[in-house]
């Protein structure tokens, strides 16, 4: 947004949840790189291809202008 909110998703406050747009001929290549980063909520349009490592929206078309990637934060480890 505008005001740099994250409004109306939640999931994008602080870095949990990214948006790109879509890379045509890498975007499988992309998606794997950020599932190697622990980016593995990968959310794709409904109208788009399938890509391995990411999940078709099945409702809507949201998701058909950007690639939607979540972080799974569960995999930050504290070293202390």
């Amino acid at each position: 947004m505008v005001e740099a909110s994250c409004f109306t998703s939640y999931e994008h406050v602080n870095g949990k949840s990214i948006v790109t747009l879509y890379l045509n001929d890498d975007e499988q290549n992309f998606i794997n790189a950020m599932h190697k980063f622990n980016f593995n909520k990968q959310i794709t349009g409904k109208n788009k291809k399938k890509f391995d490592n990411a999940t078709q929206e099945t409702k809507g078309t949201l998701h058909d202008s950007h690639l939607h990637s979540g972080f799974d934060d569960s995999s930050v480890k504290e070293i202390k």
